[in-house]
């Protein structure tokens, strides 16, 4: 949620958006994610069908793996309260 700081007259007194307040914030993360090579050629449509294929598996992977721990985790947990966190996340 996005609280926006309002002064006396009721008027915005934040100098800049919220969400370029993060991006200035991270710039050199920000540049290198939207610089990758997979970013510019997802862009452009021109990822080799070989590279996309592996790129699938590996988040497929990644997903799988991921999505088991958290099932572990919210299987094994004996607290109430964490398992409905971990059902929400």
């Amino acid at each position: 949620m996005l609280v926006v700081a309002h002064g006396a007259e009721g008027r915005n007194i934040m100098p800049e958006r919220f969400t370029e307040t993060l991006r200035t914030a991270s710039e050199s993360n920000w540049s290198q994610a939207v610089g990758h090579r997979v970013v510019k050629e997802l862009s452009a449509g021109t990822v080799p069908d070989a590279v996309m294929a592996r790129y699938l598996i590996q988040d497929h992977r990644f997903l799988d793996s991921f999505l088991t721990l958290l099932g572990a985790a919210l299987a094994t947990t004996d607290n109430f309260e964490a398992k409905l966190r971990l059902s929400s996340a």
